[in-house]
């Protein structure tokens, strides 16, 4: 359910968005425009996560790469699941705020607010982990490179 109100979400505010007569996302001036990258260590996962983004009239797109880690121990059984790839995003920005997702995987995306400053992205990126069937949240910042 969250998962599909989200969606409706991205997809209402990018047809809204999308009025506007130049579709090209290519601005160099855009705040979001440049390589962002970020890690976040929680227990027994890691995160590493890295974009490069354009952005004009509020309509994100670019690539990631996303490295996902996650480890789980049941008695004497270790489970481990790790994701990494480059692949597409696209998104919206509004009002500082950002939300990126992995067009051809919704489950795996980020949401976040970039500071005054312009040179961090504050936020949690969630990762769906197929093979364990687990969604994991992490609060993450991305570092403008």
């Amino acid at each position: 359910m969250k998962s599909i109100l989200y969606s409706v979400f991205v997809f209402t505010f990018m047809l809204l968005i999308s009025c506007s007569e130049d579709s090209s996302t290519n601005n160099p001036s855009s705040d979001l425009y440049g390589t962002w990258k970020g890690e976040v260590v929680v227990n027994m996962d890691t995160v590493r996560y890295s974009c490069t983004l354009t952005e004009k009239n509020g309509i994100v797109s670019g690539t990631a790469n996303l490295f996902a880690f996650h480890k789980e121990i049941s008695g004497n059984t270790t489970i481990t699941e790790t994701i990494g790839k480059i692949r597409e995003i696209s998104g919206a920005f509004s009002n500082g705020n950002v939300i990126v997702t992995f067009t051809d995987q919704p489950k795996k995306h980020f949401e976040g607010q970039i500071a005054e400053n312009k040179q961090s992205i504050t936020g949690k990126i969630f990762v769906h982990f197929t093979e364990m069937k687990y969604d994991g949240e992490y609060f993450i910042t991305l570092n403008k490179q």
